[in-house]
This record gives structure tokens, C-alpha cells and sequence, in this order.
């Protein structure tokens, strides 16, 4: 089950590290990566000298809860629809705030992305090339029923309803925002 997509410059598994016990879950990259390994005792002893990195591991720590418990709760409330269009937004968004997230003193390489949690470790940024559209979506139908809590076939009917509404174009796992303003109304319970 596909609980979260990591994006570039995040940490996974630093869970385990603070809490002491075996992280849960395994990664898989859903497209070309490059990964950083940063040894316990090498993340322990940089969050020892940089309070700003322990500070900064802190928060994503938090933003992690936070979104997790949000998950929760929409399940609960939200029907299938409000959620994808929840979820569509959030990776919609986190594609375009990707060029604001880059940390080169000369200007950030075509396609560079980073967070300040990487700088602050010193860790060479994440570089992938073609990215694509700020706003388009690259996952499976899976990935995404999976992350809102409905099976694929429920995905693919509300993708297709979104489409025939001009809401979303998309071609095979592509998918592009084409009307965010409704695509929020959706997210927010308002029924078309």
C-alpha cells in the first residue's frame, strides 16, 4: 500500500533512526532516483553540531504527523471524490513549488530540486531531468487509489468523470490540472 511519495531533498526512514525502532514500511522509486545514505551515526552526530538541522528534521517529522493524522480524518469524512481531488491538488501543487525548493548560489541547474534540509546536511541536491509540466501528475491509478483508501476501479471511474468535465486532461499515467479552481470546489464537498 502506498502510503506517501517521497519528494526530492526529504528524508524516509529517519523515523526509525530517532525513535529507535525498525522503520515499518519499504521504498519503492516510482521513477529514475538518486538516493543519499546518511549513516545513523553520521545523521545523529550533524543533528548534534547543526541545531538548525535537528531543528529542520523536526519539522518534517511534524509535517509528517500532521498529514498523516489529515489522511485519517478524510477517510472518515470526505467522500472518494473530495479525496482524490484533495490528493490531486496537493501533488499538483508540490510539482510547482519544486523551482521555489532549489538552493544554488549560481542559479539552480535545469531541473535541479532540493529542500533546505539537504543544504543544511550538505548533501548534493537531487537532480532529475524532464521533469515535465509543473502541474502534471505521473503516477498509476494504484498509487493514487491506494493514497486516497479506494480501490483502482473507483479512481479510474472519478478520473474519467474529471476528464469528461474538462477538469483534468490526461494520457495513459499523466494527468494535468486543467481547472484547480473546481478541482478545489470538489475537495471541499461542493457537488457537480
Amino acid at each position: 500500500m502506498t502510503v506517501r511519495l517521497i519528494e526530492p531533498g526529504e528524508l524516509f526512514g529517519h523515523q526509525a533512526i530517532l525513535s529507535g525502532q525498525p522503520y515499518p514500511g519499504t521504498a519503492e522509486a516510482l521513477e529514475d532516483s538518486i538516493l543519499c545514505f546518511i549513516a545513523k551515526n553520521t545523521l545523529l552526530k550533524l543533528m548534534d553540531r547543526s541545531h538548525a538541522l535537528a531543528l529542520e528534521v523536526a519539522r518534517q517529522v511534524s509535517r509528517e504527523l500532521l498529514k498523516a493524522e489529515k489522511k485519517m480524518q478524510s477517510l472518515g469524512q470526505y467522500p472518494a471524490l473530495a479525496r482524490l481531488a484533495m490528493l490531486l491538488l496537493h501533488l499538483g501543487n508540490d510539482r510547482q513549488s519544486y523551482a521555489s525548493r532549489t538552493l544554488h548560489p549560481s542559479g539552480p541547474p535545469a531541473g535541479a530540486r532540493s529542500s533546505p534540509l539537504a543544504a543544511r546536511a550538505s548533501i548534493v541536491p537531487e537532480l532529475c531531468e524532464g521533469a515535465g509540466k509543473p502541474s502534471e501528475i505521473d503516477l498509476s491509478r494504484r498509487v493514487l487509489a491506494e493514497m486516497v483508501g479506494i480501490t483502482e476501479e473507483s479512481c479510474v471511474r472519478i478520473l474519467k468523470r474529471l476528464k469528461q468535465q474538462g477538469i483534468i486532461s490526461s494520457q495513459n499515467r499523466k494527468i494535468e490540472l486543467l481547472d484547480p479552481k473546481t478541482l478545489q470546489e470538489l475537495a471541499d464537498g461542493v457537488v457537480r
